[in-house]
């Protein structure tokens, strides 16, 4: 591992996660001169990884795109890349020329992304844990769809499971293989 030259020179010294998409890296929840930005973005240059100063002969940039929040986990879907904060979720569009993306908030409620590494991709849609419940989002929808019988299933997460109620249901599985 080596640290980026261009990351050093900025003062980034962290990132709470990064994706790369349609030729850009995108790092998210940076932290700039012991400064935690969590509702900042920045993308590097097109087709350069390791290219994040900004110029006149670069796509590089940044935008703080949810202020007072925190950018927890980013995804593809369709031809979008879906930002999730503990608050709300955005839409990320590729546009070109000087802005680059375009950032829409598309929902900001209760039923945002809890548990930042719970996002699971499917590839059609994205599904993670909120607060109390369940969720999937896919690229037709503008707000997270609780699937009732998902979190039924995955009831666990929210009430713990005893050791007893695992030896119930588990044994009788175990004794009929």
């Amino acid at each position: 591992l080596q640290p980026i030259a261009d990351l050093v020179v900025l003062g980034i010294t962290r990132a709470g996660g990064a994706v790369v998409w349609k030729g850009f890296v995108i790092l998210f929840d940076i932290t700039e001169d012991s400064v935690r930005m969590g509702g900042t973005v920045m993308w590097s240059d097109l087709e350069a990884p390791t290219s994040f100063i900004e110029s006149d002969v670069s796509f590089a940039g940044r935008a703080t795109v949810a202020v007072g929040e925190t950018i927890l986990a980013a995804a593809p879907i369709g031809n979008w890349l879906i930002l999730y904060t503990d608050k709300s979720i955005i839409r990320v569009s590729l546009v070109g020329g000087e802005d680059v993306f375009n950032f829409e908030q598309i929902y900001k409620g209760g039923n945002a992304l809890k548990y930042k590494y719970s996002l699971v991709n499917t590839g059609d849609a994205h599904v993670y844990v909120g607060q109390s419940d369940i969720y999937v989002f896919t690229q037709f929808d503008t707000r997270p769809i609780n699937i009732d019988w998902i979190t039924k299933a995955a009831g666990f997460v929210f009430n713990g499971i005893a050791e007893d109620d695992a030896n119930l249901h588990f044994d009788n599985t175990n004794n009929r293989l």
